[in-house]
């Protein structure tokens, strides 16, 4: 059996007044997976790593409990993984 491994990435996503950051995994590289401008928002890659997919996801899940106070919900209708964001704050993967 073949283990794939994976990406978890940080990003920070900024529009005039509206910054926010999502953490999330994807099969492509984050760059990949996100254009330098998504939805009209510049997008920077704070942190990325790659790892087994099993390992991403526990992690993701971690993080995403560990800072759900202070989620935030994108207001752009097809905003992928709009449940995956967050204020600003000083994130670790």
């Amino acid at each position: 059996m073949q283990i794939q491994d994976m990406w978890i990435y940080h990003m920070r996503f900024t529009k005039k007044d509206v910054i926010f950051e999502k953490i999330g995994v994807t099969k492509r590289t984050p760059k990949e997976r996100f254009s330098s401008n998504y939805m009209g928002y510049k997008v920077d890659i704070i942190e990325c790593k790659k790892m087994g997919k099993m390992l991403c996801s526990i992690l993701e899940r971690k993080l995403h409990e560990k800072y759900s106070s202070i989620s935030y919900t994108p207001e752009e209708k097809g905003f992928s993984g709009k449940t995956e964001c967050f204020e600003p704050y000083i994130i670790e993967l």
